[in-house]
């Protein structure tokens, strides 16, 4: 994860916070009843599989070619 600045991912982080809104999110169908409580750990939870998703790949580099 040292490849990536924190302040590329602070900025990935807003991205998705804006792409995927409460106002969006709820309106899928999916997520229709879900409270502000509910989208935070939602949010916070699809952040923590993409980092570990991104540390996977960059060590996996890493590994591959040094």
């Amino acid at each position: 994860m040292e490849s990536f600045s924190k302040h590329r991912i602070e900025l990935a982080k807003e991205k998705l916070r804006e792409k995927l809104s409460f106002q969006y999110v709820s309106n899928l169908p999916a997520y229709k009843n879900i409270t502000k409580a509910q989208y935070e750990k939602l949010i916070a939870n699809i952040e923590a599989i993409s980092l570990a998703l991104l540390e996977t790949i960059t060590n996996s580099n890493n590994l591959n070619h040094g």
